[in-house]
Formats: structure tokens, sequence, C-alpha cells
């Protein structure tokens, strides 16, 4: 089959600069969203498919031998002149606007918004048959965001990871530690502020590492013992890291006066269950989906009683390594059919 992929940006900001590796991506530093183009892509070509992509990238991110790389500044130009059995915008619904020829039009959703939406008349032209989404609550979400896409066909797909890198986990390695690689827009604070403390009262050995970025005026819940704000590092280092962790624990919830994202899918999540880390997260958005029945779930009615919950179960999994064991193992069984195998199986369903 013929695949067609926009991805309009497989982006490095200047802060990452320094960490990129132009021709192996898991140095690179890019964005999930971004990365499920590249790896997307890559896992058409391992089951046989020809695959074009229009994004604004380096060419060799690409497996050279089949992925066809057009610079997305030509798209409006090329796309007309092409033909695919399936064609996926990634974030964007403006590429429906143009002639694009292709059996099935997928407009593949990695948030709870689109990136290029107006509320104007023009939406109502963009000419595509399904919408992809990655749980139940993001579904939900959209569709109370944008009501016109109701009537699209709905396509269960998922993100993934390269399990490969999390294959040599050392158990008896492991320290008392976690690492925090989300956005600190996403309750970093209110996890240092609430939580953290309470844990360092108990496990006096416990620490956090703070692997996103930071700007240069460190915020003051930042400034504790046992914190550690490295920035953004080099995806190895923070594979390392996560390996030789053993708990993650990401409350979903945010400081008074800030907006809480909502997490459809969460790779962190997925990264920290591969490197066999309890997860102790909470039951809404994605996780109550794709962690349904997990017993690291904490459930988020009553904040008081959550912020107790997530300390308290953080303890025993720091102090019972036969606890923390079994929570890990649990997770890890929850992400393993979440591939990229999958994931590319997904769209091309009938």
């Amino acid at each position: 089959m013929k695949i067609g992929i926009y991805s309009g940006l497989l982006y490095f900001t200047p802060r990452y600069q320094h960490y990129y590796d132009e021709k192996n991506l898991i140095y690179g530093n890019i964005g999930g969203a971004d990365k499920w183009a590249i790896e997307i892509a890559n896992e058409f070509l391992r089951q046989g498919h020809k695959c074009t992509v229009f994004a604004d990238c380096k060419k060799w991110h690409f497996s050279p031998e089949g992925v066809e790389y057009i610079p997305v500044d030509y798209f409006k130009d090329v796309v007309g002149l092409k033909y695919f059995d399936v064609f996926i915008s990634s974030r964007r619904i403006q590429p429906f606007y143009e002639n694009i020829k292709a059996k099935k039009k997928i407009l593949m959703l990695h948030e709870i918004f689109l990136l290029d939406f107006e509320n104007t008349e023009k939406y109502k032209t963009a000419n595509f048959d399904s919408i992809a989404i990655q749980s139940e609550s993001q579904k939900k979400a959209i569709l109370e965001k944008y009501p016109f896409l109701k009537g699209k066909k709905i396509i269960r797909t998922n993100q993934s990871i390269d399990f490969a890198q999390y294959n040599d986990i050392a158990i008896e390695s492991k320290e008392n530690s976690m690492v925090w690689s989300s956005h600190k827009s996403r309750g970093l604070r209110f996890f240092c502020e609430k939580i953290f403390p309470k844990i360092k009262e108990k496990i006096n050995d416990f620490t956090l590492y703070v692997c996103s970025y930071i700007n240069d005026n460190q915020d003051e819940y930042l400034l504790q013992d046992s914190i550690e704000v490295l920035q953004n590092v080099p995806k190895q280092q923070l594979i390392d890291l996560q390996k030789k962790s053993k708990i993650w624990i990401y409350p979903n919830i945010i400081a008074e006066g800030e907006e809480r994202p909502k997490e459809t899918f969460c790779i962190t999540a997925m990264e920290n269950a591969a490197a066999l880390n309890a997860l102790i997260i909470p039951n809404n958005d994605s996780f109550s989906d794709i962690f349904e029945g997990y017993n690291g779930l904490v459930n988020l009615c009553e904040i008081d009683t959550a912020i107790f919950d997530f300390i308290e179960s953080s303890v025993k999994c720091l102090t019972n390594e036969d606890y923390r064991l079994r929570l890990a193992m649990e997770a890890k069984e929850k992400i393993n059919k979440y591939t990229w195998e999958t994931a590319a199986k997904s769209f091309l369903k009938e």
C-alpha cells in the first residue's frame, strides 16, 4: 500500500540543539507527537508498504531505502500529483483543504486540540473521513471541543516506544529515585510542594531527577535537597536514569492558578513501565483506560485523600521491594500490547 503522512514539524528547539544527533533518533530530543511520524513511517516500511512523509525535518531521520521525504513547503505543489491508499495528517486539519487523492483520509490526534484550527466556515471544506485517537478519554474530550468531528469514523490507535532500549534492566542496581521528564506544567510544582517532601521524611535517600526544561531562574520549589535539575538531557541518559530508578509518581494534579493538561496516552508512563518502575498514577484521563485494573491507580475524587494515597503507596514501594516489583511487572504487562506494529496496522484496517 501507499501511505502518505503530513507531520508539519519534526522540531528540535535551540535549547535542545547541543544534544542533537542527526543520524540517530535515540539521541534526539524531539516531542512525542513528532517522533510518532518518524517511528510510524519506519514501521509502515517494515511491513512492506511505501511511505511518503511531508515534514520540516532532515531527510536522514527516515529509513533511506523506502521512505520518500518531501519538505512540507512543497506539500501543496506535490500532493495533487500523488495517489495514496491511506493519507494521515498529524495534528492538523489544513492539509485536508487540498486535493488529496486517497482511499482513506485520517486526522491523527495526539492531544485534545488541533494545532491549526480556526473557527471559520472553511473547516467545513476539509475532506477527510476518519479521526484516530489513543484513548476513550481523549475521544470524549475531542468530540466535546470539536462537535463537527462527531460524524467521522473513529480509529483507535496507540503510541509506542522502542522496548529494546529497556531490555537490560538490573533490578539489584536500582536506587530510591524517580525521573520527572514531562513538562513542568504537568504538575511538577504540585508534586514538589505537596508530595516529594512527605516521601523524603520517610525515605531519606529518595532522589528526584528533573529532566525537562526549566528556565534559568529555578523556581523555589526545586531548591530542595535531593532534587537534581538536569534540564533536557540526551535520550540515552534519560533512559539510563529511568532504568536505575524504582518508581514513577505522576499525580496529574496542578498547583493553584495552573491549567491541568489532559493526558491522552502518556509516553512517559510507558517508558517507566518498560524500565520496571512501579507506577503511582491517577485514575483519570488515559490512565484509567490504558492501565485499567492496575493496582497502582490512585482515586482523585478527593484531593487531600489522593495526596495521602500517593505518599503512602510510594513509601510502600520504596520500603517493600516485593510489592514494588509486583506493581512494576503489572504495569509492564499493561503496556506490552502497545507496539509500533499495532499502531501501524490500526490505520490500515478496513
